[in-house]
């Protein structure tokens, strides 16, 4: 069997953690003191995911026509996926048939989890024209690009949404709609960012430094606001949280300075591999799981030890559907080509 290079076990890692952090963060989606704390630690999570493509799809040319062919796959998922938790809406009676209007606005908007997919879309079409500028502007517009998409995407949506400045959010928000999108276009460049220019020592140790005092700040934060408030307000703990863009560029550097020293060995490195290639399905799956194991869930209260247990349960569950049907597929798959081969 080949050996996986070092730099794909980097992303494994990552793409594990991230896709528990997933499920703890939905698995923590109220107010009390533990959930969120875990929620703070979690938010990381999409931001690595994102960081994770630019790095891998800023750092060669893909043709527009395989990127589209990328774009309107996932959106193809997630119609199937909608459909799928339409149906399992129905059966349960949280949903009802309310005619094909109403079908298709939840197809194209619902479950609240697969926006991603529309995010990921964009960038995947925006690609060739920011592969382009990864690779050819120089280090200082590099830079300014990225404090630019930091400033309207991550600063300009915490001022708008703590209504700061009013006009501000009416211009940004209902008019240009801009804050949203250049977030995670921020996040995409900078995955470009660090496969191309080297961090200098300091940069890396602050990076990793600031992935836990983020959570901690993000946790401090919402706790204050919400009990402000007398209920949660959730802020900072948007993805959009200049927290939880520092959260997940610091797992991004940890990953890669810490996971050469820990020496894997060959099995453990097809572990990780084999679970980082379940994080989709866990991802897909896992709100569908956590509300079949609501019932019995409710009874365990909502206590620093039982929210990082749910969310080991799920996903747990998550994997043990995923894993087989992935094998099954490769094992069909090969089947296939075996066939077409005697052919």
């Amino acid at each position: 069997m080949k050996r996986r290079s070092q730099p794909d076990l980097d992303t494994a890692l990552m793409r594990v953690l991230a896709s528990f952090a997933v499920v703890l963060l939905h698995l923590s989606a109220r107010y009390s003191g533990a959930s969120v704390c875990y929620s703070s630690l979690a938010r990381f999570s999409v931001p690595v995911f994102l960081i994770i493509s630019g790095y891998y799809m800023l750092g060669r040319e893909y043709t527009t026509a395989r990127l589209w062919r990328k774009a309107l796959a996932l959106l193809g998922q997630m119609l199937l996926w909608s459909a799928a938790y339409y149906l399992f809406g129905l059966a349960r009676g949280t949903l009802h048939w309310e005619g094909p209007r109403a079908l298709a606005r939840y197809l194209l908007t619902m479950p609240v989890h697969l926006w991603y997919l529309y995010a990921a879309a964009a960038l995947y079409v925006l690609t060739p024209v920011l592969y382009v500028f990864a690779q050819h502007a120089g280090r200082r517009l590099y830079l300014y690009a990225l404090g630019l998409s930091f400033l309207l995407g991550s600063l300009a949506v915490i001022a708008v949404r703590a209504q700061w400045w009013p006009t501000l959010a009416v211009i940004l928000e209902d008019k240009m709609h801009l804050p949203y999108s250049v977030g995670f276009l921020f996040l995409y460049l900078l995955g470009g960012y660090f496969r191309r220019y080297p961090l200098p020592r300091w940069a890396v140790v602050g990076l990793m430094a600031g992935w836990p005092l983020s959570a901690l700040a993000t946790a401090l934060l919402t706790l204050a606001r919400s009990r402000q408030a007398g209920a949660l307000d959730a802020l900072w703990l948007s993805f959009f949280s200049p927290f939880a863009m520092l959260g997940g560029a610091g797992c991004f550097v940890s990953a890669r300075a810490l996971l050469p020293k820990l020496r894997l060995g060959e099995g453990a490195g097809r572990v990780l591999a084999e679970l980082s290639q379940c994080a989709f399905g866990v991802y897909l799956l896992h709100p569908m799981l956590g509300e079949l194991f609501a019932p019995w869930m409710a009874s365990l209260g909502w206590t620093w030890l039982t929210i990082p247990l749910r969310a080991l349960a799920v996903y747990g569950a998550a994997l043990g559907l995923v894993w087989p049907a992935r094998r099954a597929r490769k094992a069909a798959a090969r089947l296939v080509r075996r066939r077409a081969g005697e052919v």
